[in-house]
């Protein structure tokens, strides 16, 4: 029951990040993907590789042509562009579209400034979550064991510690979505709100002053 739990509580959480990490990603590059400033997309994807569960992250147009790949860090290489001139054929989801692999997920997600203008795919490793699955298992069977030998007495020490295990799962798990989300919401650089963030208040607030039949202002102030 305690890896059954675990392990859709994990796909879950790994969804829900791969999601967030595309879309921060996909707001962030519409200003380049509009200017086309191929320099400064490259950057933002290096920016999103540097996390270490990102395995890639890759740009295309409508057309399917790509104008970023960058692929993370690993043993034999740091994170680095990969030019590759070959099209890619976009999804056929109208928003965001998620595909399962053997030992990661890509999560499309696309870029849209008022029109579609582009996709961006991101591949989320899922060794993270394998590995603290791995190590639950052998504890669970270890105390499994335990019980099996010493009996009763065992048995209520070995749901404790099981317990407490799910806790802690649940609290690194919780800590990780955290800083996803805060990538997700604020700059890297400065950590001030980005246009993910905004997108997002400016929704609820919209949403609640149509229940308050209310007004909703909303002041543009430059720089200057």
């Amino acid at each position: 029951w305690i890896i059954q739990n675990n392990s859709d509580m994990a796909e879950q959480y790994q969804l829900r990040d791969g999601n967030l990490i595309a879309e921060g990603l996909a707001n962030a590059v519409a200003p380049e993907l509009v200017s086309r400033d191929y320099g400064a997309l490259e950057g933002r994807l290096l920016q999103t590789v540097s996390d270490p569960n990102v395995r890639a992250a890759l740009v295309i147009d409508t057309q399917g042509q790509v104008l970023g790949n960058v692929h993370g860090s690993s043993r034999d290489a740091p994170a680095h562009p990969v030019f590759d001139l070959q099209k890619i054929p976009p999804p056929h989801a109208e928003h965001m579209q998620e595909e399962v692999h053997p030992d990661f997920l890509s999560i499309w997600h696309v870029v849209n400034v008022g029109v579609d203008i582009g996709w961006v795919r991101v591949d989320i490793a899922t060794n993270y979550y394998a590995q603290n699955m791995e190590k639950i298992k052998r504890e669970v069977w270890g105390l499994a064991l335990a019980v099996t030998v010493a009996g009763f007495f065992l048995l209520g020490a070995a749901i404790f510690r099981s317990h407490t295990l799910l806790r802690q799962r649940e609290t690194e798990v919780e800590t990780h979505q955290h800083l996803l989300e805060d990538k997700a919401y604020y700059d890297a650089l400065t950590h001030l709100p980005n246009r993910a963030l905004l997108s997002d208040r400016l929704t609820q607030s919209i949403a609640r002053n149509a229940r308050n039949q209310c007004v909703l202002a909303i002041c543009f102030v430059d720089l200057d």
